[in-house]
């Protein structure tokens, strides 16, 4: 939420990015069953940019953010453990895989010095906080693929969001994608997105998990493109 005091500022939202090593929950939390995201646009579309800048796994320098910003780690108390600041974060409790994603980055936080206190909560309630915007930071699943319609209504600020995190940083960027007329003006507005979402980043990207279907072997299922869902091809089954 853009409008905590601490997660507000962008240089602190950076280092969260810096501390959090994808690659491990894609291990730990997945099985091995996903990759790392780099951002809400699906990396198999066509009008991907790939050189775009991401976030690598790196503590120490997210340690120097949070120095530079303000936020030194304070010394251990009878209360509490070292650390710079604390947040509370919501996530979906009906599925065990959030909890375990959740626990994998509330542990990378915490030895950059960050205190997250992770909250479990059922879908419904969790919506109700995103759409009042009662909430510190919260942990979801999100759709992408081949429209960019769900990240437009996702990210875009509006009275009727989806989500009322006072993101605003990507307001002029995603209206150039959304009025783009051709594949050049799509890649580049595409770009300029991405760009924003690097230099301001809204939230921590984590991972794309990968998800197993199980189809009657009376169906004979055409080869799929990799990274695509196979019910994408349905209608040749």
């Amino acid at each position: 939420n853009i409008k905590h005091p601490i997660l507000g500022k962008r240089v602190v939202r950076q280092a969260i990015n810096e501390a959090i090593d994808r690659s491990k929950i894609v291990r730990t939390a997945l099985n091995n069953r996903g990759q790392p995201a780099d951002g809400p646009i699906w990396p198999y579309h066509w009008a991907y940019h790939s050189a775009t800048s991401s976030y690598t796994y790196n503590p120490d320098a997210a340690r120097l953010r949070l120095d530079a910003a303000g936020l030194p780690l304070t010394p251990a108390s009878e209360n509490a453990m070292p650390r710079r600041f604390r947040f509370t974060c919501v996530f979906v409790s009906e599925d065990p895989q959030f909890e375990r994603i959740a626990l994998v980055v509330q542990k990378q936080l915490f030895e950059v010095g960050i205190d997250v206190e992770m909250i479990p909560m059922t879908l419904r309630d969790l919506q109700g906080r995103l759409r009042a915007g009662d909430f510190e930071a919260v942990l979801i699943p999100m759709i992408t693929g081949r429209s960019f319609d769900w990240t437009y209504f996702f990210w875009r600020s509006a009275p009727n969001s989806m989500i009322r995190s006072g993101y605003t940083a990507a307001d002029a960027a995603l209206d150039r994608l959304r009025a783009a007329r051709s594949d050049e003006e799509t890649r580049i507005a595409l770009a300029g997105l991405q760009r924003v979402m690097y230099d301001d980043p809204p939230a921590a990207f984590l991972v794309r998990p990968e998800t197993a279907r199980a189809v009657n072997d009376s169906f004979v299922v055409p080869a799929e493109a990799k990274g695509r869902d196979i019910a994408n091809t349905l209608w040749q089954w």
